[in-house]
This record gives structure tokens, C-alpha cells and sequence, in this order.
């Protein structure tokens, strides 16, 4: 595993694609917590570019709704640039939106961190055993 901040400090999207590419036989998660306008969207979904990343995303999309127990919002090919440049299957998983007040509460605990990080390791554990 390596991480492409470890605090909460910018690093460019382009930069943490040039790291991800420097590893071969690799995958790129990006995670992220959700946040929009309508405060009563909830749910996970993954993004993903490239037919491998689909089935990355698909297998992480399935353990984050089924050991989370939270709304499908499903997996989604989506052009974010943290994606894009990268050569490994990539996914950005958003993991809850900050902006519902349930969800915010949920995603604050370290009980759902851990959650969310069991979830997206089975769901890479899945999609090495499919590789």
C-alpha cells in the first residue's frame, strides 16, 4: 500500500496518478466522503474508468453496500482526473455524504472507518481472486 498523503494536505490530482503509475501490478482507490446541496442524498457509490477498473469498482460497490449497510447508488464510469491519467484499473469510492446529517455523524466514527476500509479490502480481495 502506498498512500499519496497521509494529513490532510492537497496533493494534485495529476501528481497522485504519477505515483500510483510508478508500481506495476497495481490498483488506484481514491476514497472520499460525498457532500452535496440536497442534504437528503445518502449512499455510497464507486466510480471508474477502463474495463478492469469496472470490475474493481463493482466488487468494492458490493462489499461497502452489503457490510455498511447503506443505500446502492451503484458503480458509474465517470472522467474524474485522478482517474484518467492513471495506467492501473482505478476507482474513486465515495463513501457517504458529510452533507446528510445521519450519514456525517457515521462517517465521523472510527467504527465506520474501519468498516469502510474492511469493505473496500474484500472488495479488492474479490477482484484479485477474478484476476
Amino acid at each position: 500500500v502506498t498512500m499519496t498523503r497521509r494529513s490532510d494536505v492537497f496533493v494534485d490530482l495529476r501528481r497522485r496518478s504519477q505515483i500510483s503509475n510508478r508500481y506495476r501490478n497495481c490498483i488506484f482507490i481514491s476514497i472520499h466522503f460525498n457532500a452535496t446541496s440536497h442534504i437528503g442524498v445518502k449512499g455510497v457509490e464507486t466510480f471508474y474508468v477502463g474495463k478492469r477498473g469496472r470490475f474493481l469498482a463493482k466488487a468494492i460497490q458490493n462489499h461497502l453496500v452489503s457490510n455498511l449497510k447503506v443505500r446502492d447508488r451503484g458503480f458509474k464510469f465517470k472522467r474524474f482526473s485522478v482517474l484518467n491519467d492513471t495506467v492501473c484499473p482505478a476507482v474513486l469510492a465515495e463513501c457517504g455524504f458529510i452533507s446528510n446529517s445521519y450519514e456525517r455523524s457515521r462517517c465521523n466514527s472510527s467504527s465506520y472507518q474501519a468498516a469502510v476500509a474492511r469493505s473496500i479490502v474484500s472488495g479488492i480481495e474479490g477482484y484479485d481472486r477474478a484476476y
